[in-house]
C-alpha cells in the first residue's frame, strides 16, 4: 500500500476538489495581486499626507488632485513592472484582466474599511464618487485599471 511521492504528488494535482489554474492564468492572478497591493499601499502612505493637508486649511479637491498625480506617476511604474516581473503574457485581455482585478479588490478593500473605520454602509462609500473628489477618484481608478493593459500592448 506503500505509494512513491511522485504517485501520491501526482494524485492530489489531480484531485477531484482542486481547480487546476494554467500557468499564465496564474501569472496574471499573481500580477493583479502585487498591482492590488501597490494600490492599497500607496493609498495608506499618501492619503494621510492629503487628510494633514486637507485639516490644515488645504482645499480637499486640489487634495485629492496632488494624491492622484503622485500615485498615478507611481502606477504608471508598478504597472510595467508586474506585467514584466511576473511575466504575464503581452495580450490586452491579460493586461486589462491585472488591472481590473487590481481595482476590482481596491474598491473592495476600500467598501470594507469605510464599514469598518467609519460605519457607513456601501451606498455611503459609492454616493462619495457624486462629489468632485470622488469623481478625481473614479477617473483615476479607471486609469489604474487600464494601465497595465497599455503597458501589457508596450512590451509586445
Amino acid at each position: 500500500m506503500n505509494q512513491p511521492d511522485a504517485a501520491v504528488g501526482r494524485s492530489l494535482r489531480t484531485w477531484p476538489g482542486r481547480i487546476p489554474i494554467r500557468n499564465h492564468h496564474r501569472r496574471v492572478l499573481e500580477a493583479g495581486l502585487c498591482y492590488f497591493m501597490t494600490i492599497v499601499t500607496l493609498g495608506w502612505l499618501i492619503g494621510p499626507v492629503r487628510d494633514y493637508f486637507v485639516r490644515a486649511g488645504g482645499d480637499a479637491l486640489l487634495g485629492i488632485l496632488s494624491q492622484t498625480v503622485v500615485t498615478l506617476l507611481v502606477l504608471i511604474w508598478a504597472a510595467g513592472w508586474v506585467i514584466e516581473a511576473f511575466g504575464v503574457p503581452a495580450r490586452a485581455s491579460a493586461g486589462l484582466a491585472v488591472g481590473a482585478g487590481a481595482v476590482g479588490l481596491a474598491l473592495a478593500s476600500d467598501l470594507l474599511a469605510g464599514f469598518l473605520l467609519y460605519g457607513l454602509t456601501p451606498l455611503q462609500v459609492v454616493g462619495e464618487f457624486t462629489q468632485p473628489e470622488g469623481v478625481v477618484v473614479a477617473i483615476s481608478l479607471a486609469l489604474a485599471a487600464m494601465l497595465p493593459l497599455f503597458r501589457a500592448r508596450r512590451e509586445s
